[in-house]
C-alpha cells in the first residue's frame, strides 16, 4: 500500500509538471510571436513613412494629400498608428 501511494504521488507530480511546462512553453511562444509581429509592424510604418516623403507634388495631389499631412505623418513615432 505504501509503495502504491508513493507512485501515485510521483505520477501526480509528473502530470502537474508536464501541464505546467506545456503551459509555460505556450506562453513563451505567444510572447515571441507577438513581439515579432510588433517589430514587423513598426518596421512597416517606418518604411511607409519614408516612402511618403519620396512622393512628388503631383502624386500627393492625386491622392488628395498635402505636404503638411505628410509632415504630420512622418513626425509620428514608429510605435504610433
Amino acid at each position: 500500500m505504501h509503495t502504491m501511494t508513493r507512485y501515485g504521488a510521483l505520477y501526480g507530480a509528473i502530470l502537474w509538471a508536464s501541464w505546467f511546462f506545456a503551459g509555460l512553453c505556450r506562453w513563451i511562444a505567444k510572447m515571441l510571436r507577438d513581439g515579432v509581429n510588433h517589430i514587423l509592424t513598426w518596421q512597416a510604418r517606418i518604411d511607409e513613412r519614408q516612402f511618403l516623403q519620396t512622393l512628388d507634388d503631383r502624386m500627393l495631389s492625386d491622392m488628395g494629400v498635402s505636404r503638411a499631412d505628410i509632415a504630420r505623418e512622418v513626425d509620428k513615432g514608429f510605435w504610433q498608428a
